[in-house]
């Protein structure tokens, strides 16, 4: 899932666009409920509403880099509930 910062435009242009989490189906509301409460750490706005990508496990490193490369903070979603 990907929770891209509702206010990028106004970022750093070395700082993260927002929060990739890897996640499964089973968790995914939760994630989403958790998201809609935090705030980005750049600028302190709302995350934009979430959008998914599926990967398949074979390739989640490549998916993981690839996120890494656009800016996003990867995390795995028990980082993100246990808050």
């Amino acid at each position: 899932m990907v929770f891209e910062c509702s206010n990028i435009d106004n970022h750093p242009d070395d700082s993260q666009m927002g929060v990739a989490v890897l996640t499964n189906g089973f968790y995914g509301q939760q994630v989403m409920n958790a998201l809609s409460e935090m705030v980005c750490s750049v600028c302190g706005e709302q995350f934009l509403d979430a959008y998914s990508e599926t990967a398949l496990t074979l390739f989640l490193q490549h998916d993981i880099d690839r996120f890494k490369r656009l800016g996003f903070n990867v995390m795995k979603d028990e980082e993100i509930l246990r808050r």
